[in-house]
């Protein structure tokens, strides 16, 4: 049953889905906590969550079509995602990334403009 794709799919899903809603835990307050759970009713958090993990599930599915795609254009032997040239693309890239953020989060805080309002 592991080996079935859309069992995969439903699975990846609900991990996801189950991320998003330990997060919702970590980074609200409990007065917002407490302020969701009376606003919505039981029947439309059971929506709210099956819409999640549906999107959730179609998302990934789509994206490992995705990269099943891509990582099947060959060249010779290998994918061509995976060799030599594609990799150093990509680790100049992912370096480059962190170069530029770690330069903007030690940058100090702009003044703001409205200040005098």
């Amino acid at each position: 049953m592991a080996g079935n794709p859309v069992y995969i799919a439903f699975g990846r899903g609900l991990t996801f889905s189950w991320f998003a809603f330990s997060l919702f835990w970590f980074w609200a307050s409990w007065k917002q906590i407490d302020q969701v759970f009376n606003a919505i009713a039981v029947v439309e958090w059971i929506g709210i969550w099956l819409a999640i993990w549906l999107c959730a599930t179609a998302a990934l599915a789509a994206w490992e079509a995705l990269r099943a795609g891509l990582l099947s254009i060959r060249t010779s032997e290998t994918p061509m995602l995976l060799g030599r040239h594609a990799r150093v693309v990509y680790a100049s890239a992912l370096g480059l990334a962190a170069f530029v953020m770690t330069v903007m989060l030690n940058q100090p805080a702009p003044d703001i403009v409205y200040k005098a309002f």
